[in-house]
């Protein structure tokens, strides 16, 4: 037995958690998600941050993590059912909601919290974990569906 998310990706995946679950128990909008990785392996590249989920249903999940009150970055994932599958799309957008805050944000934070590297890593890292889907997640599905 493996965690689903470290089978998702094993190398970068550390682990994921829920840090806070909305009032009635549930998971959804409003929920905080705890989540760890290291792109690449590499542990410069960690991530280790708490995110607040938006939106998480068949059409998409879309997540953000807050500093102080400041969204630090937006992702966001769409599902859509297409011939034969699902077409997964997904965006990330850094810095808060605001245009000006957004540019001054990715002028002079974004490049000490995620550096080019970093943010080219996790590119790749994005590329690999939704490339291992095919490997894992229809008998994952089909699992889950007979249950």
């Amino acid at each position: 037995m493996y965690p689903r998310y470290r089978i998702w990706h094993p190398i970068d995946h550390i682990a994921v958690s829920y840090a806070w679950r909305r009032p009635d128990g549930t998971i959804g909008p409003g929920a905080k998600i705890h989540i760890r990785e290291a792109f690449g392996g590499n542990p410069e590249y960690c991530v280790d941050i708490i995110t607040t989920i938006e939106k998480l249903d068949e059409t998409g999940f879309v997540h953000a993590p807050y500093h102080l009150g400041v969204r630090l970055a937006r992702l966001e994932y769409a599902f859509t059912p297409v011939a034969g599958g699902t077409l997964y799309e997904n965006s990330i957008t850094f810095g808060p909601d605001t245009p000006l805050l957004r540019s001054l944000f990715n002028k002079l934070v974004r490049p000490r919290v995620y550096p080019d590297g970093k943010a080219r890593a996790w590119l790749k890292h994005n590329v690999e974990e939704v490339g291992n889907f095919e490997f894992f997640l229809p008998e994952l599905y089909a699992g889950e569906a007979d249950s």
